[in-house]
């Protein structure tokens, strides 16, 4: 459908990631606004589908402005809730200041507002003033901090390239981690997105346990990211074996099962903000938690 829009003429479509013309002009923009990320790949492997909506204003052929809408469950001790996550917010630099970002916010709100239980995203520092204007408000997300003694064991580390261990990924992605409060694995595909992008050189396997630990080592500090599989094994126990001997720590980015695991801190993030619309907010000011990275968009 076309729409005018500060004297200029656009199509406003959504869901189109079939369309292979419209899907790549799209793609083009995520790239040149995020650093060459691209969703092709993604796409090419099966993983974007109905889950993941575009809402694009297009110029012609050229995408000029975009919000994915991605619904999902989430499930923290049984309460299961329908949140939305917004991601990849973007106008093209040719159409900025034009009103493009607020006309697509005012369709997904009229679309979704009253059709889920909260709605977020995570915007850089340069719009910090945009959200609020739609009822956005800022929160913060709390992570883990726990004493760890790494011994480095039988662990190997995945190959994203490799289609057995892909397979074994996939596999147990749509298992929900074991340790953690939070359960989102029925959206496995933004775990997937991960995998075979920034977080593929940090995925081990721990085959003893049949359990996949997303995690890297900074100095003395172990960064876990999320975990797969089931076990009735320590968390610690898991964690120990991914770090090596000078490990003095564990990061934990997930929202343990035991609130006395660690210490508790708030998690500060580097040109990043976290917004919210609706109840979701509750989640974090009052029990304290982290939405797993790995399922960030």
């Amino acid at each position: 459908m076309e729409y005018n829009i500060n004297g200029k003429t656009y199509s406003f479509i959504k869901n189109y990631q079939e369309d292979s013309c419209l899907r790549q002009s799209l793609d083009l923009l995520t790239q040149k606004t995020f650093g060459g990320l691209s969703l092709e790949k993604w796409y090419e492997k099966g993983f974007w589908n109905d889950k993941t909506i575009p809402y694009t204003l297009f110029d012609g052929q050229k995408a000029a402005a975009n919000i994915l809408v991605i619904p999902y469950e989430f499930s923290m001790e049984g309460n299961t809730k329908k949140y939305i996550q917004l991601s990849t917010v973007m106008t093209d630099k040719e159409y900025r200041k034009q009103g493009l970002l607020r006309f697509l916010m005012e369709k997904v709100l009229k679309d979704w507002k009253m059709n889920c239980d909260g709605i977020y995203l995570y915007a850089n520092d340069s719009v910090l003033d945009f959200y609020p204007k739609f009822g956005f408000r800022k929160e913060n997300e709390f992570q883990r901090i726990l004493p760890l003694t790494g011994k480095k064991s039988a662990i190997r580390k995945l190959d994203m390239s490799d289609q057995d261990d892909f397979n074994r990924l996939l596999g147990l992605c749509r298992q929900p981690n074991p340790f953690s409060r939070i359960d989102m694995s029925k959206n496995y595909e933004l775990v997937m997105f991960h995998a075979m992008m920034d977080k593929k050189d940090h995925i081990y396997y721990l085959e003893e346990y049949n359990i996949i630990v997303l995690a890297k080592q900074q100095e003395k500090t172990l960064i876990c990211y999320d975990i797969y599989g089931y076990t009735d094994v320590s968390l610690t126990e898991i964690l120990s074996k991914v770090a090596d001997s000078s490990c003095e720590r564990a990061q934990l980015l997930f929202t343990p099962k035991n609130p006395e695991t660690g210490v508790t801190t708030v998690y500060e993030e580097e040109d990043t903000t976290l917004f919210v619309l609706g109840e979701c907010d509750t989640i974090f000011a009052m029990d304290k938690v982290i939405l797993p990275l790995t399922y960030r968009a």
